[in-house]
């Protein structure tokens, strides 16, 4: 959200997001105005902080118009999905943990780095509960170099 109030990116466009989960959750209640810009950070805060949760966001950002459709990445199969031009990349990455080994993490890697070179804007999320936070570092650092 704050890539867009501050006019980094644009509204409608694609997101990616590759995880172990879908994250598409039916939240308590959706934010309660479609997306402009005279949302505040603070309301944007409080509702992700105290409404959502890590596997409830994806379709409110869907809802208020934040994004226009999601792709989930989370099986080797999407992996060989074609992607559009003009998307938002959502990493998280407990991609990596060990239930996910039946992915190799080569083809995992080399995916991923496809999507960031085609990309103008990434989040990424730790995953602290699923993945060892010194092993998702090191695998953040490998995948920008």
């Amino acid at each position: 959200m704050l890539g867009y109030l501050s006019g980094v990116i644009d509204s409608g466009k694609l997101l990616v997001h590759i995880d172990q989960h879908t994250d598409m959750r039916e939240p308590e209640r959706y934010f309660p105005e479609k997306l402009g810009k005279s949302v505040s950070l603070k309301e944007v805060f409080e509702y992700t902080n105290y409404t959502l949760n890590v596997g409830s966001f994806i379709r409110p950002a869907l809802n208020c118009g934040l994004f226009s459709d999601v792709k989930i990445i989370d099986s080797s199969w999407a992996f060989e999905w074609e992607i559009p031009a003009d998307f938002v990349l959502d990493i998280d990455m407990d991609i990596f943990s060990d239930d996910m080994s039946y992915i190799e993490d080569e083809i995992k890697q080399r995916k991923i780095k496809d999507y960031i070179a085609q990309t103008d804007f990434i989040t990424i999320a730790a995953s602290p509960y699923f993945i060892e936070q010194e092993k998702a570092v090191k695998l953040i650092k490998q995948l920008f170099h």
